[in-house]
């Protein structure tokens, strides 16, 4: 399960802490990663609210908020993937819209969405994530490198 309640300079704070106690190079993972490690987990694919093409702008607008439950376990042991918690990646998104790693004031913490996040956040009720419902909570994960 992800540790919550951390920005990603805490995170990563924590990260260069525990690789020196443990003699194990720990990272966050990529976007890439995040997506391939959830992917049995992807939530189903919502029916159009509505199909008229004039008013295809919101076909996907929900009327009650996201379930924010424990989607379960997946088929590599990894829990709590794709529920109420947005984890932090190594990844931000470049200005010319691809995905890199050059990042300094957002990361892309990935949940049901992915979300755009200052580096500074530790609480999302009191930020946003610019793509949708803010996320309920960020934390990260760790992976080992090598």
């Amino acid at each position: 399960m992800p540790m919550t309640q951390v920005s990603v300079l805490d995170a990563e704070a924590f990260i260069a802490w525990k690789s020196k106690q443990d003699g194990i190079t720990y990272r966050l993972p990529t976007h890439t990663e995040w997506l391939l490690a959830s992917a049995d987990l992807a939530p189903p694919a919502k029916e159009k609210r509505f199909r008229a093409p004039e008013l295809s702008w919101a076909a996907d607008f929900s009327m009650a908020p996201p379930d924010l439950r424990d989607l379960g376990t997946n088929g590599l042991g990894l829990a709590g993937m794709r529920d109420g918690v947005w984890e932090w990646t190594m990844s931000c998104q470049a200005s010319d819209g691809s995905i890199g790693s050059e990042c300094y004031s957002s990361r892309i913490a990935m949940g049901h969405h992915a979300a755009y996040l200052s580096v500074f956040t530790r609480d999302t009720s009191k930020t946003g994530c610019g793509g949708g419902s803010p996320p309920p909570h960020v934390g990260f994960r760790l992976v080992a490198a090598g």
